[in-house]
């Protein structure tokens, strides 16, 4: 993993590469496009990750709130509360 973050050792794809100028790694164009689509991507995953972890949270809070809800009604039905 922590080679990922030594710059020798990492390699661009072919398509990468042949986009920076003369080996400097000022990005023109369509370097900056492979950029934006890697962070694109990277960003889908998390936000639809979050997205469910958000609908799982609230469904179990409503769920668990159901479950509460008849217990009280039937602690009331006994006479215990």
């Amino acid at each position: 993993m922590a080679l990922i973050f030594i710059q020798q050792a990492a390699q661009a794809c072919p398509g990468c590469k042949q986009n920076l100028v003369d080996g400097k790694t000022e990005l023109n164009g369509r370097s900056i496009g492979f950029s934006l689509g890697v962070l694109f991507m990277i960003a889908m995953v998390v936000g639809v990750l979050a997205g469910l972890g958000y609908m799982m949270n609230h469904y179990c809070r409503i769920i668990a709130a159901q479950q509460q809800a008849a217990m009280d009604e039937e602690d009331a039905l006994r006479g215990l509360a």
